[in-house]
């Protein structure tokens, strides 16, 4: 496949990191993006595990800013404030996809800011048709998003079960406080505020049917109280973002099929992301490596299993009991630990980090799980614990 032309329909994350590896192996490269790069809203958060796994990124000169705290709030009002020792970096997505961009052009990716509005088959080759013009390749990759175009042309499209609609802002200001995350009760989600350099991240998800009046209510009356806890003058968001996560169930999972002779998908466009918290750049980058190792050993076959090798320990363990954590007694009583045991918040704030990951995640807390109620009886008849507000 090294001689064969590829086409990369996105210029995100994953796409444009899977320009770059690809031209740095002397791979003819197109990447058509009409938009890119572009700011998103969403947390941009890089957790420490992308950091240990992907060292290049170290390098780069991302103006983040590192969070070391933060507040978790059950749905009965219990906050946790957590120290993190592997912190999470939170950085402007425009400023990620211009250094990520701007590498893959370095490489010799050719990048085309046209959107791709068909693509086709004409005898052994892939058309793609942008407003007025065609390109040919030999081999194209959809890392478009969930309603990727080349997923609609080449697979089946995810099902609208398959992922969360998430609404937020992107404020034009920092501000002062950890990330804050906060639980509601009877749904299968969030409300974050990731503060990053000069701006910070609002947003909800609460799961895949919620009405999106009731997520914009709760996200303002949330982000109201927080910069008021703050001291701070809340801002308005009357101009919500939509997007789509990939929260991918337990038998799409199973039956995923990423790659074929002449296509591929990548990222959110292969439904990649962490069905219980949403994180999708660390798997933006892996799935750009372990193609381009597929592609440049010329077995493409292979993107498949190691897709469903990387997932199994993650995705798919996690989207077995995503509907268990949610449950409003599971987030009482964890609230309730990690309240008054230091052990149980280092193991969240863990895997928060991707430190811990979820293949091992059941024997350690098996392992430690005597610790965390020593901790909690001890602490909780010294009347040491985390802040709380609202009661418990």
């Amino acid at each position: 496949m090294l001689n064969r032309r590829i086409a990369i329909v996105g210029a995100g994350v994953a796409g444009t990191r899977l320009a770059y590896l690809l031209a740095r192996h002397g791979i003819k490269t197109q990447l058509f993006d009409h938009k890119a790069p572009w700011e998103k809203p969403c947390g941009g958060g890089l957790t420490a595990k992308v950091f240990n796994d992907f060292t290049d990124i170290n390098r780069w000169d991302l103006n983040g800013r590192a969070n070391y705290k933060m507040s978790v709030i059950t749905p009965f009002g219990r906050r946790i404030v957590m120290t993190i020792d592997n912190p999470i970096v939170t950085v402007s997505r425009m400023r990620l996809g211009n250094i990520l961009l701007d590498e893959a052009i370095r490489a010799g990716v050719k990048f085309l800011p046209y959107r791709v509005k068909a693509i086709q088959r004409r005898d052994d080759k892939i058309i793609l048709h942008t407003a007025d013009k065609e390109y040919e390749a030999d081999f194209v990759v959809g890392a478009d998003g969930i309603h990727s175009i080349v997923r609609k042309t080449f697979a089946s499209p995810l099902s609208r079960d398959d992922y969360f609609m998430a609404y937020g802002a992107l404020l034009r200001e920092e501000v002062q406080m950890p990330i804050v995350i906060k639980f509601y009760k009877g749904y299968n989600g969030y409300a974050w505020i990731f503060p990053r350099f000069r701006e910070t991240s609002v947003g909800i998800v609460l799961g895949k049917n919620t009405d999106r009046a009731i997520m914009l209510t709760e996200l303002q009356s949330f982000v109201n109280k927080e910069w008021s806890l703050s001291g701070l003058t809340p801002p308005s968001i009357d101009k919500p973002y939509a997007r789509a996560i990939p929260s991918m169930r337990r038998e799409t999972f199973l039956q995923a099929i990423q790659c074929g002779g002449d296509w591929a998908l990548l990222g959110d466009a292969s439904g990649a992301a962490d069905p219980l918290t949403g994180e999708g750049l660390y798997y933006a980058f892996r799935t750009a490596e372990i193609l381009t190792k597929a592609i440049v050993s010329n077995d493409i076959d292979s993107y498949n299993w190691e897709w469903n090798k990387m997932a199994d320990i993650s995705i798919g363990k996690v989207s077995k009991v995503v509907d268990l954590f949610y449950d409003s007694r599971t987030l009482r009583i964890m609230g309730f630990i990690m309240d008054y045991s230091q052990t149980a918040r280092e193991l969240i704030g863990e895997i928060i980090s991707g430190i811990q990951g979820y293949d091992t995640l059941r024997s350690r807390m098996k392992d430690e799980a005597f610790q965390y109620v020593k901790e909690t009886i001890w602490n909780l008849l010294a009347f040491k614990r985390s802040k709380q507000v609202n009661g418990g």
